[in-house]
């Protein structure tokens, strides 16, 4: 994930420094409420009620980015990060 919101602060990092990288087993699909995850391990479904808030860029190489739209400024997305984080749906790098 590349933040493009310099007023999003986690931890020490600045935002444009911290990328989120969608897990190689997930899948991820753009859905009306926001994103929807599938897990190809255990078939599990994540939804993340997000609006366009977050949004996936694939890179040339392949890579899956979870972006953060700018301008956005809520409070619970640090925390719905650090969950798919935890679950290993994304990964910080």
């Amino acid at each position: 994930m590349v933040f493009t919101n310099s007023q999003n602060s986690f931890g020490n990092r600045r935002p444009e420094q911290t990328e989120y990288i969608v897990s190689p087993h997930i899948r991820v699909r753009k859905e009306p409420f926001g994103l929807l995850f599938f897990n190809t391990q255990n078939t599990k479904l994540t939804f993340v009620q997000s609006g366009d808030i977050l949004q996936v860029k694939r890179l040339p190489s392949g890579k899956r980015l979870l972006c953060v739209s700018e301008g956005d400024s809520r409070q619970n997305l640090k925390k719905t990060l650090a969950n798919l984080v935890h679950r290993g749906m994304i990964l910080e790098s």
